[in-house]
């Protein structure tokens, strides 16, 4: 079931992001700002090492209607080759980075870092083979056992005094294990040759995913460079552990459902009332989650941060609370690409990334000198904008009704409206008290459950239309074909 597999992956993002910030929470009592900001500066470059050496090729297992076990082991072999390359690359040039940025302390960090990569790369291409084969209940287990023991060893390491390298050392145990687990889980569908003449029509298609993701990353990591580089350390540091937060319903619900959501749209794609269906269930699905949550980090993150962070990060309530509304909007807006991509339109697809990450990166460059929380409100109003337009390219081209999609947004987004209505009613309890912080807890909780079941005729539907989904056969291809 469509529901099933998505519930998967949501369930192991859920718990994955529930470690991280357990982690979070107790790595800050033991690093700085200023710290804890050199691997956040550091991730932009190992993320975009990691989609630049992948080539799209990821998606391209999944979807490739003849995939033949030496093609696999070829994308093996290539993606490996590119990594370890561009990981060198970077490691030489840390020296040099770590003087322009005037950051100290960073070139050991990205080092150490630039060589974690390429065990993440390596894990790519067999887990998209387990992708391909629908087994989305042993990825989970496998992510979320190398989640669980790496947690666990980087806790002990902290209090072993180990300092912000036990965040280092989370990363590098747990790419370790995925790779071991994926490459011994997957080893039936794949073998290792040098032979890459075989992949031209999967490169083909997948460099256009390629740009499409760089520019996404672009516009969603190529501010805590701006950041590190204009404000310092601590200033991106704070960004970077609150835009953790923004990020739980895109990770938790929109990026598993449309690695899933998009097998299932290409089944429909000649079946224009049964994709439209399909989509606004999702959506319906999506928002009825995600706006309630991030309604909730609006006033609800704020006592316990300050009561269990050090006054170092106090700001990052406040940071919170601008950037959460724009984590449920971009959660519905994430299936754009999907759509798009379903519809055979993935060089419209790359263009519409484009033109967003280039207007989100000017908005951050103008607003910087402006101060930390400027640039906030700033990228908050521009992700709004970008949000609907991409939202609107994308039920026009698919040839959906905006007025459906609306409708489906309802019932989460009005669950969440009464909700922070009723807290804002009650705001004589103030927030910054454990007993007043639980009482308004309890009463927007109960205020979103009302909602939600004064509005079930409208919810439910969606529901079962989830449930009745089967999750296509990836062997299907789109109408697309190669790019």
């Amino acid at each position: 079931m469509l529901l099933k597999n998505i519930a998967s992956m949501g369930g192991l993002n859920l718990f994955r992001s529930a470690i991280q910030f357990l982690m979070n929470i107790v790595l800050a009592g033991f690093v700085s700002p200023s710290e804890y900001g050199l691997v956040v500066f550091t991730l932009p470059f190992i993320t975009f090492i990691s989609m630049l050496t992948d080539l799209g090729l990821s998606s391209s297992i999944v979807r490739h209607p003849d995939l033949t076990r030496q093609q696999a082991g070829g994308v093996v072999t290539l993606v490996l080759t590119a990594g370890a390359a561009c990981a060198a690359v970077l490691a030489m040039a840390s020296f040099s980075i770590q003087s322009a940025t005037g950051l100290a302390g960073l070139q050991p960090i990205m080092m150490a870092m630039s060589g974690i990569v390429v065990l993440s790369i390596v894990a790519t291409p067999p887990r998209a083979l387990l992708e391909r084969q629908l087994n989305y209940p042993l990825i989970a287990r496998v992510e979320g056992a190398a989640v669980t023991f790496s947690a666990l060893v980087s806790v002990v390491a902290v209090f072993q005094g180990a300092g912000i390298w036990a965040l280092v050392l989370y990363n590098g145990l747990m790419q370790a294990l995925r790779m071991v687990f994926f490459l011994y889980f997957a080893r039936d569908a794949f073998v290792l040759n040098w032979v890459w003449k075989t992949l031209g029509p999967m490169l083909s298609f997948g460099g256009w995913v390629m740009l499409a993701n760089i520019l996404t990353f672009a516009a969603r990591n190529g501010q805590n460079v701006l950041i590190g580089v204009w404000l310092g350390a601590a200033e991106v540091g704070l960004f970077g552990l609150a835009y953790q937060f923004m990020l739980v319903p895109l990770m938790i619900i929109a990026w598993p459902a449309s690695s899933v959501l998009l097998a299932t749209l290409s089944r429909y794609r000649n079946e224009p009332s049964h994709f439209e269906r399909t989509v606004c269930a999702t959506c319906a699905i999506t928002a009825a989650l995600s706006f309630p949550a991030m309604g909730y980090f609006v006033f609800g993150l704020q006592y316990p941060l300050t009561t269990f962070m050090s006054p170092k990060w106090h700001s990052i309530p406040s940071i919170v609370s601008w950037l959460a509304p724009l984590g449920a909007v971009q959660a519905i807006a994430a299936y754009n690409g999907v759509i798009l991509l379903a519809k055979g339109e993935a060089k419209l697809q790359f263009w519409t990334g484009v033109i967003g990450s280039g207007l989100t990166l000017i908005v951050f460059v103008v607003s910087l000198p402006f101060g930390l929380m400027a640039l906030v409100k700033a990228y908050v109003l521009t992700g709004f904008f970008i949000a609907a337009w991409f939202l609107g390219i994308a039920v026009r081209k698919a040839k959906l009704r905006f007025r459906k999609i609306l409708i489906s947004l309802c019932p989460g987004v009005s669950a969440a409206i009464a909700g922070l209505v009723a807290v804002e009613l009650a705001r004589p309890l103030h927030v910054d008290a454990l007993w007043s912080w639980l009482g308004l807890s309890l009463l927007y909780g109960a205020v979103v459950l009302a909602t939600f079941v004064l509005m079930r005729n409208q919810l439910l539907p969606y529901w079962r239309e989830l449930i009745s989904e089967r999750a296509a056969n990836t062997t299907v291809v789109s109408e697309q074909g190669v790019a």
